[in-house]
């Protein structure tokens, strides 16, 4: 068993991140297990699978799965959920799925959708791509962020405001809705606004209610990592309005996300004015716990390739050493050469083989942390690590309050988590 997660868990993640939106998944069976795991494990504000009657907040949908519907079709089963969604709603997106199954028997719900609805009255239907049961979540969170950004600039008005347009963000947002994840959207706010940029962005999958408001052809549109065919389109049509920047974890990445933005808005004197000042704001603050307590430790990674990329830049800023990198996803040669040294990088691992790499650099005196998501926290108890869980999935520890891992305040949290764990205050799993 691999721990990568699959297709559909990164679209159900992707989903959970838009409240609106609602979904059909074509082929149930599995697939609606693991949603359920987002909301009542990953995620506790999730309402994928609704908090109370069925019709009034459930935002996930499926057909009525029966005996034979296999050889026979879900034409009718389909048909049946979508006219109901319709008639509740009839204004909300539906976004399509295709889960596997439907994939097998290849089923064409687009065509059933269209078929079934009334065009005149329909919602409007958003289809996410899905081709091959090998996809994984990174690919099924850039598929539905893809669809629902396509379509979004497919409706954005053609004439401009009175106003400057509103920029759109797109990318990265939120895995799961709560403290640790809204913390890094409302860190990259917070320096968004410290640069002097008075117009807050359209950015979906952040969190709040899908708000196209003030996107018009000409607004400024800047693409974080996670977005796919959209950023390779747009890249391929590069229309002078794409700014690509990095993913703001540790120094580096953060101050070139400052510097992007300056030189986009014209304002490179006071990113470098900003850099300079928070970056000694966070020296001071982190000076002692960064010397005394995890300068020269190690730490083994565990994230998508993006985070991770992030999470090592940021644990060596730390003065940490990251002899293990275990990334849920693939990743470039040359990339992982660039970004992990002389670790050791285990892509798409196995359990087995991610424990018992685990347990050998643990053996050697290597490594004192897991950071990263938390699939091996049990693992790194029975070898004597610490763990701070940050990234997907994390389900064993919950945050109502920001605890970000992105930007100035995300690299102060995550000295402060790992001081913690090791200084007394908590065990060992980072347990008070």
């Amino acid at each position: 068993m691999k721990l990568t997660p699959s297709y559909l868990d990164g679209a159900y993640l992707a989903l959970n991140a838009q409240p609106g939106l609602r979904a059909f998944v074509d082929a149930p069976r599995c697939e609606v297990n693991r949603a359920d795991k987002i909301t009542t494990l990953h995620d506790r504000m999730s309402d994928l699978l609704g908090m109370g009657p069925y019709d009034l907040s459930r935002r996930l949908f499926t057909g009525t799965w029966r005996f034979g519907l296999d050889i026979q079709g879900p034409d009718e089963a389909i048909a049946r959920t979508l006219k109901h969604l319709a008639g509740a709603d009839p204004h909300s997106p539906i976004l399509l799925f295709r889960g596997h199954l439907s994939l097998l028997i290849n089923t064409d719900l687009d065509g059933v959708a269209l078929e079934s609805l009334d065009t005149e009255k329909t919602p409007p239907l958003i289809s996410v791509a899905h081709h091959s049961l090998d996809d994984d979540w990174l690919t099924g969170y850039r598929a539905v962020h893809d669809a629902v950004l396509d379509w979004m600039l497919r409706n954005a008005s053609p004439t401009p405001p009175a106003g400057p347009p509103r920029p759109l963000i797109g990318g990265f947002g939120l895995l799961r809705r709560e403290g640790d994840e809204h913390g890094n959207v409302d860190e990259v706010l917070r320096l968004w606004r410290a640069l002097g940029l008075e117009t807050d962005p359209i950015w979906p999958f952040s969190g709040g209610p899908l708000d196209s408001a003030g996107l018009t052809s000409d607004s400024p549109r800047f693409i974080f990592p996670y977005s796919g065919d959209y950023q390779a389109h747009r890249t391929a049509n590069d229309d002078g309005t794409d700014t690509h920047l990095p993913f703001p974890i540790g120094l580096s990445a953060t101050a070139a996300l400052l510097r992007g933005l300056g030189k986009r808005f014209g304002r490179e004197t006071e990113a470098e004015s900003l850099i300079a000042r928070e970056t000694e704001t966070l020296r001071q603050a982190i000076e002692t716990t960064a010397v005394e307590r995890l300068a020269g430790r190690g730490v083994a990674v565990l994230a998508d390739p993006t985070r991770a990329i992030g999470l090592c830049a940021a644990m060596r800023d730390l003065g940490l050493t990251v002899p293990l990198v275990l990334s849920l996803g693939a990743i470039e040669a040359d990339e992982a050469e660039n970004a992990f040294g002389d670790a050791t990088v285990l892509i798409n691992p196995s359990f087995s083989d991610a424990v018992a790499q685990l347990k050998t650099a643990a053996a050697t005196g290597e490594l004192d942390w897991v950071v990263g998501a938390s699939w091996l926290r049990d693992p790194a108890r029975e070898a004597g690590l610490a763990y701070v869980e940050c990234g997907y999935p994390a389900y064993t520890e919950h945050f109502i309050g920001p605890m970000p891992y992105m930007g100035y305040a995300g690299l102060l949290r995550l000295a402060e988590r790992l001081a913690n764990s090791q200084s007394g205050l908590l065990d060992p799993n980072g347990n008070a």
